[in-house]
């Protein structure tokens, strides 16, 4: 009898073991699951965005803007205050990006800054800043306690269920050449960028939502012979979802350029050149430009992994000329549970760079951002880019940028990383070609 019930005990014991064991593991596996938390829809499954969405990104977003800041320290997102500093060591070989003065140095970045995030049940606001300060250990004249500046906020609000409102806004102060394509400037002068974004969305019924915006977009240089742009862009859409795969919109854009003017003075003088008099001549260095955008946007879910977008559209340029050219955008974005992968390509008519005249920006892009092993994180990238003159036989630049990037997270709040980027420019303007290869190790750390 004892031993039967010794028998039946033991039983038991390994009955509720077992039932205890399955629910562990399966409470583990939805906690690990990507399918345990909801996906937004047209965003790829995978730990990049569902499973880690506060983890920081190892690679910058695809290049869109040619003058894109070159450092830029990750953001540590936490809620409430999170103050951080990171230092990083770079070795450049082409610092002041030159075809002819080519000079090479190990540059120490030591870029301190702060993260403010607040969020609740009617929305969310945040507020960060960096401060860089750059040492050339072999030309020291280059060194600056203020080499950028880089303030970030945006934020949303929902009125009600149906209506919200969100912002964005994003300046930058820097120093450095390696962003700049026309040829001739100075050295190192100093660009600010400033982008700011306001949106409203309404949702007309569960499945169907319109969309207004305005963006504006400001590139300011020390340089003279780089021409100030203001770009004022507003826009209205209306998205539908037709079906559990398919997302459509239609939108319109009404874009307007503007190019700074320049005040120069016109003397008269006498037959001993004295001044007599002298006339003010304000003359705007760039074609102002007017273009009404219109575009067809889809996205397709293949499956919770695979998501195809097309975007086709016209321009339609009033000035400085009349002219119509297609635009559009075409991505594919594939994903496992470890990995995620996008390849697009895009055309836009727009400014860039400091040219003072429109453009025809072609974008091709292609990442792989992969989890390797535990808390080592991997990507590689490859941005080309060209931009071309809307009008004559002008300016044409090609842009190639390979990078690979690691990240290994030695805890919560400190991390190390590394990556190397190669940066290739051809401008047809003065035939050059100019290239550089940058090499980086840097580790952060928050509080």
């Amino acid at each position: 009898m004892i031993i039967k019930s010794i028998k039946k005990t033991i039983r038991l014991w390994c009955i509720v073991a077992g039932i205890l064991t399955a629910s562990h593991f399966a409470r583990a596996a939805d906690t690990d699951s990507s399918y345990s938390t909801e996906r937004p829809f047209g965003v790829p499954r995978s730990r990049f965005n569902i499973l880690e969405p506060g983890r920081t990104p190892i690679t910058e977003m695809p290049t869109r803007a040619v003058s894109r800041h070159a450092f830029i320290p990750p953001r540590t997102r936490r809620q409430g205050f999170v103050p951080r500093i990171s230092v990083m060591e770079e070795y450049n070989d082409n610092i002041l990006f030159d075809s002819k003065t080519v000079l090479k140095d190990f540059v120490t970045i030591i870029s301190p800054g702060f993260n403010f995030l607040n969020t609740s049940d009617r929305g969310n606001f945040e507020l960060d800043y960096s401060l860089e300060s750059a040492i050339y250990p072999s030309h020291s004249e280059l060194n600056d306690a203020f080499e950028a500046h880089n303030i970030l906020s945006s934020g949303s609000f929902r009125f009600s269920k149906k209506t919200s409102l969100s912002f964005y806004e994003n300046f930058f102060s820097f120093k450095d050449s390696s962003r700049q394509i026309i040829p001739g400037l100075a050295a190192r002068s100093r660009v600010n960028e400033n982008y700011f974004n306001l949106g409203l969305t309404h949702i007309l019924s569960p499945k169907t939502k319109v969309h207004a915006n305005y963006k504006q977009d400001l590139n300011q240089y020390d340089d003279e012979d780089a021409i100030t742009s203001l770009i004022h862009e507003g826009s209205l859409a209306l998205s539908n979802q037709f079906t559990h795969q398919d997302k459509a919109s239609i939108k319109y854009r009404y874009r307007l350029l503007n190019f700074e003017s320049r005040t120069n003075t016109d003397s008269d003088v006498d037959s001993d050149g004295n001044t007599l008099s002298t006339t003010p001549i304000t003359s705007n260095v760039g074609q102002d430009g007017m273009i009404h955008l219109i575009s067809i946007n889809n996205i397709h879910e293949f499956s919770e992994s695979l998501i195809a977008t097309t975007e086709v559209g016209a321009a339609q340029t009033t000035e400085p000329h009349n002219a119509t050219d297609i635009i559009g955008r075409a991505s594919i974005q594939a994903s496992t549970k470890d990995t995620s992968a996008e390849l697009s390509y895009e055309r836009d008519i727009t400014t860039t760079g400091g040219f003072g005249t429109l453009m025809k920006v072609d974008t091709v892009s292609a990442n792989v951002g992969a989890s390797l092993i535990n808390k080592l994180y991997g990507s590689l990238s490859l941005d080309f880019l060209r931009l071309k003159q809307v009008s004559g036989e002008g300016i044409d630049v090609k842009i190639l940028e390979p990078t690979a990037s690691l990240e290994y997270k030695i805890s919560k709040h400190f991390q190390v990383r590394f990556s190397y980027k190669y940066l290739y420019q051809e401008i047809n303007i003065d035939k050059s070609t100019t290239d550089s290869n940058r090499v980086n190790l840097g580790f952060d750390a928050s509080f």
